[in-house]
């Protein structure tokens, strides 16, 4: 039998929005409550205050959570659905976005660590990230969605088709012209050759 250490009352066991606890017998007039531990499966131990850590299954994701909650709230994300984070050992979350979907770790934005696992417009030469479809001044083009880190920019308009303005003398990329204005400019991203038309 678990006594109450506040009341002396017998300890019964309680389901609540996260699974079962001890609690008082003598409620309301006691509100002591203490997690249960399962001594069969130890999750570690909480680096907060060193109790065992539990699962925990809530509508938002499973998570650890200390066993000395309320007097300690240490939590961890524990939904390995897609993996661990090589780098800090957190779950991976999947994450999509308008041009691809990769995994990234939960917690972010202490760790940063992704993976891309599907490409809307390709993967980026450089650095493996997504590419993501852009609409510049001087049309649109493909950059790399982990901008600043990588500037990988690669040119998918031309502009007007029916006309021919020939290549850029510095880079060869073709040349385009922005309607209303009598210049001619590069379609490459970072080119800044323009000339009057």
């Amino acid at each position: 039998m678990h006594t109450c250490p506040n009341c002396g009352s017998e300890l019964v066991k309680r389901n609540g929005a996260y699974g079962e606890f001890w609690g008082c017998s003598n409620y309301p007039d006691c509100t002591y409550t203490k997690n249960i531990i399962d001594d069969d499966y130890s999750y570690g131990e909480c680096p907060e205050c060193g109790s065992p850590l539990r699962l925990i299954e809530s509508i938002n994701g499973d998570f650890l959570g200390c066993t000395d909650y309320p007097d300690c709230n240490y939590t961890k994300n524990w939904d390995f659905e897609h993996g661990e984070c090589p780098k800090c050992g957190s779950p991976l979350r999947k994450i999509e976005r308008e041009y691809g979907t990769f995994l990234g770790c939960s917690d972010y934005p202490d760790c940063e660590y992704k993976e891309w696992i599907e490409f809307e417009y390709g993967e980026c030469p450089s650095c493996g990230s997504a590419l993501r479809l852009i609409e510049g001044p001087k049309g649109a083009f493909l950059g790399c969605s982990d901008y600043p880190d990588c500037h990988f920019t690669e040119n998918i308009s031309f502009g007007n088709h029916n006309i021919d303005y020939g290549n850029c003398p510095q880079c060869g990329y073709p040349l385009v012209k922005k309607e209303g204005v009598r210049m001619i400019f590069c379609s490459k991203a970072g080119c800044n050759y323009i000339r009057l038309w």
